[in-house]
């Protein structure tokens, strides 16, 4: 959407305000999206109490409220059509096929900026779309929103997912990927959002069918690192993965300027994908003759090639136990689901994090789950423990609710997980497809 020529007090109101958070509190923008042709005016947000309304002629106001639980709002109507966010609803995850489609009859928005206040990123987001959601249960309208930082759009159904839960939001959603398949076959993933938060984005060039199946954890596990700071956009060598894994960051302008010829023009190098990104590329420079030169750049072979079974992705403790965290707060949304879904005999996994034979540390352990209640989950050891002796594959037990680390339920239409809930909706509008899905592929196993 480009806001209003009359908006200049907005829009500096919003400058000095972005400058002066050059840190992983920046506040996110957001368009409200409507299907009619003019938005609705500042009585639709009356009772959230504005301090300030602006009215500018032409349709155009701006409004300012102290608090929309716990956080600062700005909001600017324009009476012009939104621009044209086809492409965007298209990768947008998690969308069905009929919200793709009621999104894309928007003709205006609100351009709004939700100020949460300093904390970790992850509180401060989800603190930003539990005031979203006011802001919609008020005006009692809207089709959804559109993340500028992340160039993703959200129907109103996949906000009621998240807010389901007060757990922080999942790291996956401070940012979009984006695939891209060149006319001649080459391959370009590429990320939005989390430069815009003040850290950096990242190409992966050329990736392999297998790294295409997995690039969503590859991304998961890189952007904890740049998040928590333990990866820079320069940086030298990194292991992202065990097996191999070693991977360099380039910035992506030196990486434009000194790759291989063969690997040149495969990522496109606007302005949009210039600027506070980098591309993840082999640790050594390949030298001219002699030793002379710059050298050149050469993609990452790990991306560009194939994974073991047992390529296993970094991730820090810290990483590891705010996933936790938001498996065990969404631990009884799995109990609930289990319950729900328990006719069409859904896979459900579960990880868990077991004490290891030194008593210092736990090693985190793949489970099928029987059942669950409020307490824990009844589940069968699926893969071999390294350093937990006293649990074998096919062990079966109990585990408490707290052990939790990660949790999945594996559907024909994709995995729920904490970090992704879309799936919930989907069954629950084609229920009676999919009971009959389950139902053949249970009489074609043996």
């Amino acid at each position: 959407m480009v806001l209003g020529p009359d908006s200049a007090k907005v829009i500096h109101l919003i400058g000095e305000i972005m400058s002066s958070f050059q840190d992983w509190s920046v506040p996110p923008e957001y368009s409200i999206l409507f299907r009619e042709p003019i938005p609705p005016g500042p009585d639709a947000i009356a009772t959230l109490n504005p301090v300030e309304v602006q009215q500018e002629g032409d349709g155009i106001w701006t409004a300012r409220i102290e608090s929309v639980k716990g956080c600062s709002v700005w909001i600017q109507s324009d009476p012009q059509p939104a621009g044209n966010l086809e492409m965007e609803i298209q990768l947008s995850p998690g969308l069905s096929d009929s919200e793709r489609e009621k999104l894309n009859q928007t003709s205006s928005a609100w351009h709004v900026m939700i100020d949460p206040g300093p904390g970790p990123v992850l509180q401060t987001r989800k603190q930003s779309l539990i005031a979203l959601g006011k802001i919609f249960r008020t005006i009692r309208r809207g089709l959804g929103f559109y993340s500028f930082e992340t160039f993703r759009v959200w129907s109103l159904a996949i906000l009621s997912d998240e807010l389901m839960t007060r757990a922080s939001l999942d790291i996956d959603a401070l940012y979009g990927i984006h695939p891209v398949v060149n006319r001649d076959g080459s391959r370009w993933v590429h990320t939005h959002g989390l430069a815009a938060l003040g850290g950096f984005d990242i190409d992966l060039i050329n990736p392999s069918d297998d790294m295409l199946g997995r690039a969503h954890t590859l991304i998961r596990a890189l952007a904890f690192a740049i998040v928590e700071g333990s990866m820079v956009i320069d940086e030298p060598a990194f292991q992202i993965a065990h097996p191999g894994g070693v991977i360099r960051m380039v910035p992506a302008r030196e990486f434009d300027e000194q790759v291989d010829p063969k690997y040149r023009g495969i990522r496109e190098p606007d302005e949009h994908h210039i600027e506070n990104r980098a591309v993840l590329c082999e640790p050594k420079v390949r030298k001219g003759m002699l030793g002379m030169g710059k050298g050149r750049f050469e993609p990452s072979r790990f991306v560009r090639g194939t994974l073991s079974d047992h390529t296993v992705f970094a991730m820090s403790k810290t990483a590891t136990d705010l996933i936790a965290q938001r498996s065990q707060e969404t631990f009884p949304l799995l109990v609930e689901l289990m319950g729900e879904f328990e006719s069409l005999q859904l896979p459900v996994l579960a990880k868990v994090a077991c004490r290891t034979d030194s008593g210092d540390s736990h090693e985190h352990i793949w489970f099928e789950v029987h059942r669950a209640d409020a307490n824990g989950i009844d589940a069968t050891c699926v893969n071999q423990p390294y350093e937990v002796s006293g649990l074998r594959q096919g062990d079966r037990g109990r585990y408490g609710a707290g052990q939790m680390t990660e949790w999945q339920m594996q559907t024909p239409i994709g995995s729920i997980s904490p970090s992704q809930l879309a799936p919930i909706r989907h069954i629950r509008e084609n229920r009676a497809q999919l009971e009959e899905i389950m139902r053949q592929h249970r009489s074609q196993t043996p």
